[in-house]
């Protein structure tokens, strides 16, 4: 009887050869799986293979996150940290960091701020603006919205370059609203707006204001008296009601004087009343029309008509 062949590898048998053939084989099949692995460019990793280190250059194409589903994309960080962010948008260039479109609301921010905004340089941080609906929508259960005080700035700015419709709120709480564009601008505050008393009115000859004919105001007459565009009296165009002071002088029967809005119908009531020869002072407020103008009428005789305007409205 013949002794089988204690190896494999022994030259003199078919069977060990056909076997050491199929091991050599897969061994040299694995090594060329494992060749192709090290040579195997990232980018063509099989799909679901997350890459580390790599540079994510998209050139002049958009990337985009698509949803097949009726779903919400979430791009989510658990880092804890003060300067962490799920999304940072840095873009300069002169473009827009961020932009955001959908027939709902295109942005939905819930956090502590929601959304908080920084512009490097004279733009905006935030600019809102809708075609059919609201620019912006703010609510609360506090504040709707809040306007943080200019440290060191205890009035309307006094340099740079605004525009209409500017907001300004000084170290005081105080708000400022920019009505002529310039530099720095006409600013008011809401409300009352007091000014040296300025005399815009006075029909003494010779006493230097439009007015001063030396003609007085007759009997049943009516004197307009326009606020806005006179040199030296800082009342801007949108001002809604005046303050002063109206002087009777002179007047040659007691009568009585109104002081009404020029697109009014003059009312009942007086603003002031004067007996024959007296002089008296009286202080008035009266709405003004859309140029700033209201009128006074003078009831019986003839009277001199003096107006200082001490403030407005706006």
């Amino acid at each position: 009887m013949s002794t089988p062949p204690a190896n494999d590898a022994d030259q003199g048998s078919p069977t060990g050869t056909r076997r050491g053939l199929i091991r050599r084989g897969a061994v040299a099949a694995a090594g060329g799986l494992g060749l192709a692995a090290l040579a195997a460019d990232p980018a063509q990793a099989a799909v679901g293979t997350m890459l580390y280190g790599e540079v994510n250059d998209a050139t002049t194409a958009n990337t985009k996150l698509t949803s097949t589903a009726l779903t919400t994309l979430t791009v989510a960080n658990t880092v804890v940290r003060p300067d962490s962010a799920a999304v940072f948008a840095n873009h300069s260039g002169g473009g827009i960091g961020v932009y955001a479109a959908s027939d709902g609301p295109a942005v939905h921010a819930i956090g502590n701020p929601g959304i908080e905004a920084f512009a490097n340089g004279s733009g905006s941080a935030i600019t809102a603006w809708s075609q059919t609906g609201y620019g912006l929508d703010a609510w609360g259960n506090q504040a709707q919205l809040r306007l943080r005080p200019s440290i060191g700035a205890s009035g309307a700015p006094a340099g740079g370059n605004h525009q209409v419709g500017e907001v300004f709120v000084d170290s005081f709480g105080r708000h400022h609203l920019c009505v002529v564009a310039g530099t720095p601008g006409t600013w008011v505050r809401p409300g009352f707006n007091p000014l040296v008393p300025f005399r815009v009115c006075d029909t003494r000859a010779g006493t230097g204001t439009p007015y001063s004919t030396g003609i007085k105001l007759g009997p049943g007459a009516v004197r307009n008296i326009g606020v806005v565009g006179v040199e030296g009296l800082p009342v801007p165009a949108g001002v809604t009601a005046v303050v002063g002071n109206l002087t009777v002088t002179g007047p040659t029967a007691g009568t009585y004087l109104t002081v009404y809005p020029a697109d009014a119908t003059r009312p009942t009531a007086s603003t002031i009343n004067v007996t024959v020869g007296q002089t008296l002072a009286n202080q008035v407020t009266t709405k003004v029309d859309a140029n700033g103008v209201f009128r006074v009428y003078n009831s019986t005789g003839s009277t001199h008509i003096i107006l200082d305007v001490t403030g407005f409205f706006f």
